[in-house]
């Protein structure tokens, strides 16, 4: 899914994510491609999991996004949410994702 990944570093339990500022996205024939510009590596995620980042930037990781997966992909939720933690791990790993954070008033 994801090129490359890196030890879980424990961040993946936010319930929202977003897309650092150092991290430039586009997508490409329904496929996500990633650019950290800190370190210069690209990142390229197939067609599943360029559906899962969508979603967990839409809808964080919940059960929101894995019903959706199911749904669209008739595989069991338990494999989904494997697949989908995974993914997380490594994304966050690369800082390709960050939580999100609300700023208080």
């Amino acid at each position: 899914m994801l090129l490359g990944s890196g030890p879980f570093d424990g961040v993946t339990s936010a319930k929202r994510c977003r897309v650092p500022h150092n991290v430039l996205v586009q997508e490409v024939n329904g496929e996500v491609v990633l650019l950290n510009t800190d370190t210069g590596k690209y990142y390229g995620l197939n067609k599943v999991a360029s559906r899962m980042w969508h979603l967990l930037l839409r809808h964080g990781q919940d059960e929101a996004v894995i019903q959706t997966l199911v749904d669209e992909y008739a595989v069991p939720g338990r494999r989904l949410r494997e697949d989908l933690d995974q993914l997380m791990q490594q994304l966050v790993s690369a800082r390709l994702l960050v939580p999100y954070v609300e700023s208080s008033p």
